[in-house]
């Protein structure tokens, strides 16, 4: 467990995960309560609210904290960057993020390398204790909800051949022909992938595969001149 108190038989782990030091980082004052509520009633102690992570950071030598919850807007990039941030200034001490805004395919990537909790602000007084305490107990805690974003597809080599060369704009004789398949052959693989995907279309597979957020590699050597992946516009 991650700097939450150490067990020697007595119990004393325990009480260390229920009386947590924690710090809050965030803008909204009216949020910001709601977590200071929830949490105190739960028994941890809140030492230091801010409102910004410059805040934070400052607060943190003097505050010592167990764990921190940060708020902020899921937008492209923005929780995975302010994240990141807290991790360069504190290190690696337990991080909840309730997110204001809807949570979208960035999940995963913040998930997997970032944070050990991950909730909606419209859940907080619900689901926030429950989520500080998993952090504290070196789990992962995350929305049920989440479980089909956060995981990967898998593909045969073959379907990542075809992917491939989908991406560098070859179209399905192309494909026959580059990887000795029968036209039919390539169709299915890509209806198998797209399946996989959750997509319905080249370029929405070209979106998918493409998103620095998706985490999603095809972990392929080249083949031959394969030219560079075509803009997913351009699929169309």
């Amino acid at each position: 467990m991650r700097n939450a108190g150490k067990s020697d038989g007595s119990g004393r782990e325990r009480q260390a995960i229920e009386g947590a030091r924690i710090s809050v980082c965030a803008s909204d004052e009216t949020i910001a309560a709601r977590i200071e509520d929830s949490l105190t009633l739960a028994g941890h102690q809140i030492v230091a609210v801010s409102s910004s992570l410059e805040g934070l950071g400052t607060a943190a030598p003097r505050t010592s904290p167990q764990l921190v919850v940060l708020v902020t807007s899921f937008g492209p990039f923005a929780a995975t960057a302010e994240a990141r941030l807290v991790r360069t200034a504190l290190g690696d001490i337990p991080l909840v993020v309730v997110a204001t805004g809807p949570i979208g395919r960035g999940a995963r990537k913040l998930v997997l390398s970032q944070v050990d909790g991950l909730l909606d602000e419209s859940e907080l007084e619900t689901a926030l204790v429950a989520t500080v305490n998993c952090a504290l107990a070196d789990q992962l805690c995350i929305p049920a909800g989440l479980r089909e974003r956060l995981a990967q597809p898998v593909f045969s080599y073959r379907e990542k051949q075809v992917l491939e060369l989908v991406l560098a704009g070859l179209t399905n004789g192309e494909i026959a022909g580059r990887l000795y398949l029968s036209e039919s052959t390539v169709k299915s693989h890509l209806a198998s992938s797209f399946r996989k995907l959750g997509v319905s279309s080249r370029v929405e597979a070209a979106r998918r595969v493409l998103d620095p957020d998706s985490g999603l590699d095809l972990s392929l050597q080249p083949l031959g001149e394969v030219p560079a992946p075509v803009p997913a516009a351009e699929l169309l």
